[in-house]
């Protein structure tokens, strides 16, 4: 037949095509979307190898061919596990991949066709169409158990399962990797908020003689001027806003003691009060801030300055589903894992070591701005992404899921890196952790995204159901 010896044209992403050279290669696709659905479904194997077949599954273009379906599963981070590991990756992925093979073969899915593939020629078999999923048989029954797929023996299935959960491990540690932010997404620090607004009242009393009353009339005045133009004031760096003020308390407080400094250097009448009980000097004002954070960090550890119990709770669910929890923070890496081991958690320096499942990056340097602005409008704000420090951090870690309480730090930045790189970046996760203190224009965000925005920026307002929204793919 004439017809039995076309070659079939396989759609790819881009809208590209790709022609099997043999019946083989045309076979195997045809049952790559069952295969690939099979493998995130069996909880043989580890969380990460389902988590990025469950993505396959369901991307909206067919499934690659074969070699990609296999290359996306196997070695989507062969470049990195070859820094890392050097020529022991391919050993790993050969070895997983003769053991998924296997597994596949024990599974006895066979062609819809009664013509078998002879490996002469094309094939005239054409992708039969996908089936609806099989009705769930309850919550965590695995598909295919252990006992159909001829592990009969407990030894052997264990011995199987601990060799998948290694190579995971070594090959696909960062498959499902989450940034957390720390200061704010963690942490509660409306009680640090008050504690540094006390420690600014008791120094003004103690060395200018300022009463409460007009402290309190002076700073109204300030946060009323910055409050109206909240789109001039904020964290500042080089000479360029990093962040907004209304985006977190502590850049509150800041935006109103510099404008306090900016008056105090331009002989304004509003200052008059704090010039007449002898403040004086460049910046006293930041310079009494910078103060007040120290004596936080003074404190001693309790529930008010370290990670809140829910926190814990969640932290503790995702390591044990195999994610990798990286926490990327301003704050110095030292002072938030006493922080962490405080509450009972765990976490190593990643500057001690770069491949553990729960490490701190320290001193990620969100704020600071390069030398070339790069303005992105976010709703009704503009949002400076010219950020070399956190960029760089992003790069080399590539996470799956980002969360963070600061729009402009935390998410503005890899949002417009899955814009200009989405082949890298296409299924990143980005969660806004709700506060008090979130302001509306970050909520809009996130509520009223623009049509072609890259990715979709969700609202977190419980940290407990992190875990659960992640694994939502």
């Amino acid at each position: 037949m004439g017809s039995a010896a076309r070659t079939v044209n396989l759609p790819l992403h881009g809208g590209k095509t790709y022609t099997p050279l043999c019946r083989h290669a045309q076979h195997f696709f045809s049952h790559s979307a069952a295969f690939t659905k099979y493998i995130s479904k069996c909880r043989l194997f580890p969380y990460g190898l389902r988590n990025r077949a469950r993505f396959l599954s369901r991307q909206r273009t067919a499934i690659p061919p074969w070699h990609l379906t296999v290359g996306r599963l196997f070695c989507w981070e062969s470049p990195y596990c070859l820094r890392q590991y050097g020529l022991w990756s391919p050993c790993f992925a050969f070895a997983q991949y003769g053991l998924l093979v296997a597994l596949f073969r024990f599974r006895s899915i066979r062609a819809p066709s009664t013509a078998m593939c002879s490996g002469r020629g094309p094939c005239a078999h054409t992708p039969p169409p996908p089936t609806p999923d099989p009705a769930p048989t309850g919550r965590g029954t695995d598909p295919l158990p252990l006992s159909r797929i001829a592990f009969q023996s407990p030894a052997t299935a264990g011995f199987v399962k601990g060799f998948n959960s290694t190579v995971s491990t070594l090959l696909y540690g960062d498959i499902m990797k989450i940034l957390l932010d720390f200061d704010g997404t963690l942490t509660n620090i409306e009680q640090e908020y008050e504690f540094e607004c006390r420690y600014i009242m008791s120094e003004l009393k103690r060395e200018f003689g300022l009463d409460e009353e007009t402290i309190n009339a002076l700073f109204d005045v300030a946060k009323a001027h910055v409050a109206d133009n909240a789109c001039e004031h904020g964290w500042c760096d080089n000479d360029r806003i990093s962040a907004y003020c209304d985006e977190d308390l502590f850049m509150t407080v800041a935006s109103t003691m510099t404008l306090l400094d900016k008056w105090l250097a331009a002989a304004d009448e509003r200052a008059d009060v704090l010039r007449k009980h002898g403040v004086a000097g460049a910046t006293p004002m930041m310079d009494l801030t910078q103060r007040a954070h120290a004596a936080i960090n003074a404190e001693p550890l309790s529930a008010f300055n370290t990670p809140e119990p829910v926190v814990v709770k969640a932290i503790h669910e995702l390591l044990e589903r195999d994610c990798e929890v990286v926490v990327v923070s301003n704050s110095p890496a030292e002072r938030i894992i006493d922080k962490f081991e405080f509450v009972g958690l765990k976490p190593v320096d990643h500057l001690d070591n770069p491949s553990a499942r729960f490490r701190i990056r320290g001193h990620a340097k969100k704020f600071c701005l390069g030398d070339n602005p790069l303005p992105v409008e976010f709703g009704s704000r503009c949002v400076d992404i010219d950020r070399p420090y956190y960029a760089d951090i992003l790069r080399k870690e590539r996470p799956q899921v980002v969360v963070g309480d600061v729009f402009s730090l935390d998410l503005a930045l890899p949002i417009e890196m899955a814009r200009r790189e989405p082949m890298v970046y296409e299924d990143m996760q980005m969660y806004l952790r709700t506060r008090s203190y979130t302001p509306q224009w970050a909520i809009d965000c996130a509520l009223n995204p623009p049509a072609d925005a890259p990715v979709t920026v969700r609202l977190l307002n419980h940290f407990t159901d992190l875990p659960m929204l992640i694994h939502k793919r």
